[in-house]
């Protein structure tokens, strides 16, 4: 008989709009439950059946918690992780890590040397249609493969970024388009390519919104060391928006990846699977928030099996080296 894995006890810190997410992940997890909130908001605190706590310094203390799952700005993930990290707490961020290379290198060596979880929230990784792509790569059913690209071609109003004085800040966004909303494309791409660019060209603007200290618009052209050519384009400036887009592009076959859908799934050698792939994944099958679920599955597994998450340190860095890339080349430029 399968013995049932213990439910681990997670604190959400910071109840911003994502948390709403992150809070109904734990709880269809079956490996998790919610064991406090932590906001400055008492307001807030209030709205949840649990224990809740104004800093982390005081949710850290409670022995229910093990783990704390950070779902404030992306700017302010480094002190709240070192923080638990150091107090032998596991760690799940909401992307990214953190907004530069060097403080994600630090949480991700903290975490080694105090032998808790650090993982980071991707949920396209964890979808069936991203991993249909993986595999096919992987048996070489694209040949060749001679372009990878990335789109997230989307609408933010300027009620958007004015509705927070931290939106569209370096200091707390830590960018643009690229790092808070592209992100997640851009981690896919290097997911399922499992390679990183030997150059990148890359120019980005503020096109359309004001009073922001960040991009709003932006292109990178990326070569890897196997000789793809990849390109990454992205705004919050293109009304009514679309949905997020991967491509992959080689000499025996192609697929587009948009959200969870395929929409285009051809190969040179057609197999029996293919018209099944292609049916099932032209519709939405998935239950909302199916990749947090997975995410916070796999998290408390690392957890009790004392194993390395799907997303560590090593692997959210990639995505955040990248971006910090681009912001470089496109100054330099």
């Amino acid at each position: 008989m399968k013995t049932q894995q213990r439910k681990i006890g997670i604190a959400v810190v910071g109840l911003g709009v994502i948390s709403s997410t992150h809070i109904d992940a734990i709880e269809k997890s079956g490996s998790a439950y919610l064991a406090a909130v932590c906001s400055s908001s008492e307001e807030k605190r209030s709205r949840f059946n649990c224990k809740g706590y104004k800093t982390v310094d005081e949710a850290i203390k409670d022995p229910e918690v093990e783990a704390l799952a950070l779902t404030t700005p992306s700017g302010s993930h480094f002190e709240d992780a070192l923080k638990a990290i150091r107090n032998k707490k596991h760690v799940l961020v909401e992307k990214p890590l953190e907004i530069t290379e060097e403080r994600c290198r630090i949480l991700t060596e903290e975490a080694k040397e105090n032998n808790v979880v650090l993982a980071t929230v991707f949920q396209g990784r964890f979808l069936d249609s991203t991993n249909e792509i993986k595999k096919a790569i992987k048996n070489n059913r694209f040949g060749k493969i001679v372009l990878a690209d990335a789109s997230f071609k989307w609408f933010r109003s300027q009620a958007y970024y004015d509705s927070a004085s931290w939106r569209g800040t370096k200091a707390l966004d830590g960018g643009g388009v690229f790092m808070n909303q592209g992100i997640h494309s851009i981690d896919l791409l290097l997911y399922l390519l499992d390679e990183e660019p030997d150059s990148v060209k890359a120019n980005i603007a503020t096109v359309a919104h004001e009073n922001i200290e960040v991009e709003d618009a932006g292109a990178a052209v990326l070569h890897f060391p196997s000789g793809i050519i990849g390109t990454i384009e992205g705004s919050t400036a293109t009304f009514p928006g679309s949905r997020k887009r991967v491509e992959i592009r080689g000499t025996k076959g192609s697929a587009v990846w948009e959200d969870e859908f395929l929409t285009l799934w051809q190969f040179e050698e057609e197999r029996e699977e293919d018209e099944r792939i292609r049916e099932k994944y032209s519709k939405k099958l998935e239950e909302p928030h199916t990749g947090h679920i997975r995410c916070y599955r796999d998290f408390t597994r690392a957890i009790t099996e004392h194993a390395k998450p799907l997303v560590d340190g090593e692997e959210a860095v990639k995505s955040v080296s990248l971006i910090r890339r681009i912001y470089e080349e496109a100054q330099n430029s």
